[in-house]
Parts: structure tokens; C-alpha cells; sequence
């Protein structure tokens, strides 16, 4: 928790130097200082060539701070998420396949799709080739997947329907890996009556959600409680990195011999 408030800091003084106009002549310095070392590899599917239309700042915030709004996927991107740093092609693994197929049925309302071990039944069906990205810069903050770089996969929050069914609540989960995956619903669709040219790359990330418990002992404090093993996935798992929140801290909680998770939320940066 410290290293990543220090990081913070270091990270907003550095903005702050780029951005002045009496820091110019050291510019290519810092500019040098918080340049990522990751390799980024350019593909002609996914990376810094990604297709989309012109990027609006308060449509992308808005897009995570209601679920009014619907989201899908292949919304645009903020200039800070180019070029992407991805692995090259991969098959998403059979286990999480599923949940995705789902996910396109319900997001494009196209309970017709097909698995891909069926595309020779039904030209519409959702392929199992994904690009894998090892994180994803989102104005100023930096979402990561479980991976070598960093050991454990960010642990973000995301509105949803609570329990009424009218509530928007705010839940817990835990990056998986994020993913770049190419998608394009049947032509005769309604989606297309309002929309003249669909961009196909969907961006996601695969996530394991928290069971948020009913305990509110430390609610004044703003720390939400929650389970320690994750829920099962399903089509939730696939969340659209448009819909991330926040970034929160994890704090591991043992109360007689039943383990928790307490949940703080971190400020949240916006460089756009």
C-alpha cells in the first residue's frame, strides 16, 4: 500500500514537471525517467493500429461511473492506451471460452451464436483467438493483468445492479488478464440500423469478482468487506475496461478462523 502511494506521488510530480512549460529543456529526461521498459509488439490486429472513432473524454468517464450507459467492448480508447503492449495470438482457455460466448449473446442480443468448434454449422460464432495485453494505461492509471511483471493482477471495482435490481453498487474483483479479442455480430441485426460501421476489437478484462459481504463495521471508515475466495465466474468475468471504476487495496482480514478482504479505494488519476 505505501509503495503504491509513493508511486502516486512520484507519478503526479512527474506529470505535473511535463506538463509546465519552465521544465522544457528537461523534458527529454523525464520524458526518459517514466518510459515503460516493457517491448511493445505491433500487430496488425491489435496494438497501436487498433480502429476506432474519435476518442470524448467525459463519454469514457461517464461510461464507468453509471451502468445507464451501454457499453460493449470496442468504445473508444484514450490516447494514453496506445501503443498497447501485447503477447502474440493465443486460444482463450476452455474454462473462460464459454463465459465470453455468453457475454456476446446478451451484450448484442444474438442468442444465435454459435461455439467456434460449430463454425462450420453457422457463420456466426465467436472465434477463440485472443490478444493478450500485460496492462493497459487508462488516463494516468495503470490497470494490470496476473502476470510475471507484477505477481498478482490489479484489483479494480465496477458498478452493477445490486440485489433490488435498481441500485447501482459498486463490487470488488481481481484482474485476471486483459485481452483484445475481434468480434463482428450478424449483419442483419437492429444494432446496425444505428450504427454504419462497427469496429470489431473488443477490449476486456478477464476478472475474478469478490463476494461483497453484509458486514458494515468498517463502512464509516469507506472499507467495504468482502469474501476471500473469489465467486464462480461466468459472462460477468468479461468486463470491458471502458467500465473500470477504480483502483482499490486489498488488506487481508482474519476474524477467528474466517479470512476476508477489506477494500479501500484509491484515489483515482485522470491525465488526459
Amino acid at each position: 500500500m505505501r509503495c503504491f502511494v509513493e508511486d502516486i506521488y512520484k507519478s503526479n510530480s512527474v506529470n505535473s514537471a511535463l506538463t509546465s512549460p519552465t521544465q522544457a529543456p528537461f523534458l527529454p529526461v523525464l520524458s526518459k525517467l517514466v518510459c515503460s521498459s516493457t517491448p511493445v509488439l505491433t500487430l496488425p490486429s491489435a496494438s497501436s493500429t487498433i480502429v476506432q472513432p474519435p476518442f470524448i473524454l467525459q463519454a469514457f468517464v461517464d461510461s464507468s461511473e453509471t451502468i445507464r450507459i451501454p457499453i460493449l467492448g470496442n468504445e473508444p480508447l484514450p490516447p494514453t492506451s496506445f501503443p498497447l503492449s501485447v503477447s502474440k495470438p493465443s486460444s482463450m482457455g476452455d474454462i473462460d471460452y464459454p463465459h465470453l460466448l455468453e457475454y456476446y449473446k446478451l451484450a448484442y442480443l444474438t442468442p444465435d451464436l454459435v461455439h467456434y468448434q460449430n463454425a462450420a454449422a453457422s457463420p456466426f460464432f465467436v472465434d477463440n483467438q485472443i490478444i493478450k495485453s500485460k496492462s493497459i494505461n487508462i488516463l494516468g492509471q495503470v490497470y494490470y493483468g496476473n502476470n510475471d511483471t507484477t505477481g498478482h493482477g490489479s484489483y479494480v471495482q465496477s458498478l452493477f445492479l445490486g440485489s433490488d435490481g435498481s441500485t447501482e453498487t459498486t463490487f470488488t474483483c481481481q484482474i485476471k488478464y486483459i485481452s483484445i479479442h475481434s468480434f463482428t455480430p450478424p449483419p442483419m441485426l437492429p444494432y446496425y440500423e444505428a450504427n454504419s460501421t462497427h469496429h470489431d476489437q473488443h477490449v476486456f478484462a478477464f476478472v475474478n469478482w469478490l463476494l461483497l459481504l453484509g458486514d458494515k463495521s468498517q463502512e464509516k471508515d469507506g472499507v467495504d468487506i468482502c469474501g476471500s475466495t473469489p465467486l464462480p465466474s461466468n459472462y460477468h468475468s468479461i468486463l470491458p475496461v471502458h467500465r473500470i471504476s477504480l483502483e482499490v487495496a486489498i488488506a487481508n482480514h482474519t476474524t477467528g478462523l474466517v479470512q476476508k478482504k477489506l477494500v479501500i479505494t484509491l484515489l483515482k488519476k485522470l491525465y488526459a
